[in-house]
């Protein structure tokens, strides 16, 4: 709360533009009402989507539910903004594990995404859970396989308005802002982090010659801030 404070107390004219509507990725129409959406509709003209659930271990279903189709109901909400000028998702950089470089361009999907959402929705668990090693190739597990099929989702949408997506790596602790080292979870390297100051973890295994790819929060909101102003330059 203290963060918080802080910032209440040095940007009071910011925070007073803010306004939280409640949604929800898993339910149908983003678990909005009528009024809401309308609100939505009339006023909003950018949007970031950053839900996801972004576990390694999830079973095919799961991610697919909320990772895509989660993503396909914001874009359809996207669909009837009067003044949307860029849609920004949030990708990763690992949902093309397969690729040796990862160049700034649209990778096409090894299934249709749409496609895979309606299979997850009519096939059991234990029969989606058979065929899951077969739909991942080579990636190393549903979240990267799910985030891919959401990029080729979103490309897919493109005629319709303008998009960004943005593939941060692991994201860590803030720089400077808020403040230095703010962090709202403790998952990943944030953890192994603290883990290691605390001295419960003393030694690690790994290979020296891997580079750890991480870049602090602040960094990332504040690139993501800038892309859909220099996409918007680019249109006009």
């Amino acid at each position: 709360m203290l963060v918080f404070d802080k910032i209440r107390n040095e940007k009071p004219q910011i925070l007073s533009k803010v306004k939280v509507i409640k949604g929800d990725i898993s339910m149908d129409n983003l678990g909005l009402d009528a009024h809401e959406e309308l609100e939505l509709i009339k006023n909003v003209n950018l949007i970031f989507h950053m839900a996801a659930n972004v576990r390694f271990d999830q079973p095919l279903k799961s991610a697919t539910s909320m990772n895509v189709h989660g993503t396909y109901l914001v874009l359809k909400l996207a669909e009837k903004l009067q003044r949307l000028e860029v849609f920004t998702h949030v990708s990763t950089s690992y949902c093309h594990c397969n690729e040796e470089y990862l160049d700034e361009r649209y990778y096409p999907a090894t299934e249709n995404p749409y496609g895979v959402m309606e299979m997850s929705k009519l096939m059991s668990d234990e029969v989606l859970n058979l065929i899951t090693p077969k739909l991942l190739g080579k990636l190393p597990n549903t979240y990267a396989y799910t985030k891919g099929l959401t990029e080729d989702l979103v490309h897919s949408f493109r005629n319709k308005f303008s998009i960004v997506i943005a593939r941060p790596s692991i994201v860590t602790a803030s720089w400077k802002e808020p403040l230095p080292g703010f962090v709202e979870g403790i998952n990943g390297p944030t953890g192994l982090m603290i883990a290691g100051g605390k001295g419960v973890v003393r030694s690690m295994y790994c290979f020296e010659e891997n580079l750890c790819e991480s870049i602090p929060v602040d960094i990332v909101i504040n690139c993501l801030i800038t892309l859909p102003y220099k996409k918007s330059l680019t249109e006009n």
